[in-house]
């Protein structure tokens, strides 16, 4: 489900400001608006702007589709770009309630970033629902219609270029934390599947691409538990679901233990009874 930018009502009524840098022979401006698009809103298909643009989603969903033909999904939080010179096609689900933000530079403004090296790779990145983004903008918009005495046109060319930085740099720490938060889902996936501690830790740490010690750093970093002592508690975990069915003896050995006794200590440590006294308890004891 798409969230929404909790907004204050005047915010979408097509508010925005042209700041114009003045410069012999060019023509240099930027643009930053907010702005709801009608019901059902207008798609653009193979557009080429001379310029650059990034729009970011507040509400709605749709499709963005790139000049290689790559389709991105559009919902709130997510940023797309309008590279200088480059087909790409913006498309709107029918019926959505679809408002954005954007910032657009003219044609020389575009093209100098873009030979600079300062636009991203990616057509379109994810920002995530962040209020604070709003508010940003909304002061940019401010330093933009600020008189040329306060606000030099170059200062709100630098200004209007930092504010997306600050986008740019978010989306990539939001990048490394959902990579992070993939490799640990897959290691506490990988330590659950080897519960019975056949397999070495140091193994499903090459299965994950790292050294066990920085594995077991940012493991205990992610879960406050190290590798081994997560898949203890996986291991005792399934024990605590197979005893009521099963005698002490075989729950040992399907769990890897090497005996029953070793089981019951360790059993007994972690969760303050024995085994017997578990099965007694749930009032499902068999003959052990």
């Amino acid at each position: 489900m798409s969230r929404t930018f909790s907004l204050p009502s005047e915010v979408f009524p097509r508010s925005g400001v042209t700041r114009m840098l003045h410069e012999p022979g060019r023509v240099r401006f930027v643009v930053a608006m907010f702005i709801e698009h009608p019901n059902p809103p207008n798609s653009h298909t193979d557009m080429v702007m001379p310029g650059f643009a990034a729009n970011l989603v507040l509400r709605g969903t749709g499709r963005y589709i790139d000049s290689n033909g790559t389709s991105y999904r559009l919902e709130p939080g997510v940023l797309f770009h309008r590279f200088p010179g480059r087909k790409h096609s913006s498309l709107y689900d029918a019926g959505t309630d679809y408002a954005e933000c954007f910032v657009v530079f003219d044609e020389h403004s575009g093209q100098g970033l873009a030979a600079s090296g300062m636009l991203p790779r990616e057509p379109v990145l994810n920002v995530g629902v962040q209020p604070s983004i709003v508010r940003e903008f909304r002061h940019l918009m401010r330093r933009l219609e600020a008189p040329e005495r306060e606000v030099p046109g170059r200062l709100a060319l630098w200004e209007a270029t930092q504010y997306l930085q600050g986008l740019w740099e978010r989306a990539r720490l939001r990048g490394e934390q959902d990579a992070e938060k993939k490799l640990i889902d897959e290691a506490c996936r990988l330590l659950a599947g080897a519960a019975d501690g056949r397999e070495p830790l140091e193994k499903i740490a090459r299965e994950l691409g790292l050294s066990y010690a920085t594995f077991r750093k940012r493991f205990r970093e992610a879960t406050g538990l190290s590798p081994g002592s997560y898949r203890i508690r996986q291991r005792l975990q399934r024990a605590c679901q197979l005893l009521p069915h099963r005698s002490i003896k075989h729950v040992a050995a399907e769990l890897g233990y090497r005996d029953p006794f070793t089981f019951s200590a360790q059993f007994k440590s972690a969760m303050g009874v024995s085994p017997r006294a578990f099965k007694q308890k749930l009032g499902q004891s068999q003959g052990d």
